[in-house]
């Protein structure tokens, strides 16, 4: 299984999923060095918390696969063949980006996933998502520029 994280940041989300698949063919991209050089703080960190659990509960040893980081743009990630995740996550994005990027974000992501996979996709709450919340739901217009367009 190949996954990829999209805009992954700190990978704090990706040690979440590998604590299920801590084999698996993981990678993160994210343009920032600052959240990569974060990122493989988290990665080594995960995998010596990982190991250590294993040998407590005695089960066969497992070590989980090192993350693989990739300084990349969303919207460009010639890195990566076609086809080439099984799964692509993306948390938390399309919301910093503007509209004209989030268009080409969704391109890539659709040209790098394989045929018949999954996209795990998140980002922030709208008014309009839920008719019981209307427009009670809080604007979140410091954090992210392009949140209002979203």
């Amino acid at each position: 299984m190949k996954v990829l994280e999209v805009g992954g940041g700190s990978g704090r989300f990706m040690t979440f999923f590998r604590d299920n698949y801590p084999q698996m063919d993981a990678t993160l991209v994210d343009l920032s060095p600052f959240f990569l050089e974060q990122a493989g703080k988290n990665d080594r960190y995960f995998r010596r918390f990982f190991t250590r659990q294993d040998e407590r509960n005695k089960n066969d040893k497992i070590e989980p696969t090192e993350l693989k980081l990739v300084q990349a743009k969303a919207e460009s990630m010639a890195e990566f063949e076609d086809g080439t995740f099984d799964i692509v996550n993306c948390l938390n994005l399309f919301t910093s980006l503007p509209s004209e990027v989030r268009r080409e974000c969704a391109k890539e992501i659709f040209r790098v996933l394989t045929p018949g996979g999954i996209i795990a996709f998140n980002d922030a709450v709208q008014p309009h998502d839920s008719a019981s919340k209307g427009p009670d739901i809080p604007v979140n217009r410091y954090n992210d520029e392009f949140y209002a367009s979203y």
